[in-house]
């Protein structure tokens, strides 16, 4: 992590990427001795050498896809500012801290994800990703109905992150409430009303 003011920007970590390509070297190791019968009794055909070879090809589409992402961005994954978020895995543009009305934690084959729950006419102007586009509906089907982004494998980790997102979508929707406010004074027991209102909830505990 690296501090430019008050700015927070959030780059991959080198060693965790290592573990990683070594992890799915390793996959593709061992499922190649499945699937060329290397290791006990597999016979040609059987449901055990189909399983090495779909092992093989997850494994290396894995790595593959590990090593382009990291090669090909060039400066911070994740740049978080007083005025929003940005995340080059996500989308293009910068997603207004505004416009996040929740904030919460989902948890997938135990990898955590920070849910961030977008206004859905702020959402639909975002020039979300390709991957962000794919699985944003499979999400919605498993009760995730936000935009998802994983620290793995930045250098932060997840409560850290979570905690800076939820402090920072609160003080922009404060921000929100009171410039609504503002164009039309109410009474302070409306005020406060109003403002406890829009503050930003967890949409998981």
């Amino acid at each position: 992590m690296s501090e430019r003011g008050s700015d927070l920007h959030y780059s991959y970590a080198r060693w965790i990427v290592v573990l990683l390509v070594l992890g799915a070297l390793l996959g593709i190791f061992l499922c190649s001795l499945l699937a060329f019968q290397k290791i006990g009794h597999i016979e040609s055909g059987s449901f055990k050498q189909f399983v090495g070879y779909v092992g093989m090809v997850f494994c290396a589409a894995c790595l593959l896809l590990l090593l382009w992402s990291f090669f090909s961005t060039k400066g911070p994954v994740i740049t978080i500012t007083d005025s929003g978020i940005r995340d080059v895995r996500l989308a293009a543009e910068e997603i207004p801290w505004v416009a996040v009305h929740g904030v919460g934690t989902a948890i997938l084959n135990r990898q955590k994800f920070v849910m961030l729950a977008v206004e859905p006419v702020v959402e639909e102007r975002l020039t979300l990703t390709r991957m962000a586009r794919w699985t944003r509906e499979p999400n919605r089907k498993l009760g995730f109905d936000a935009l998802c982004v994983s620290v793995m494998p930045l250098n932060v980790d997840h409560a850290t992150f979570s905690a800076v997102c939820e402090a920072q979508a609160r003080k922009g929707r404060e921000k929100l409430a009171k410039e609504m406010l503002a164009l039309n004074p109410p009474s302070p027991e409306e005020e406060q009303a109003a403002i406890e209102k829009l503050l930003i909830s967890r949409i998981i505990p």
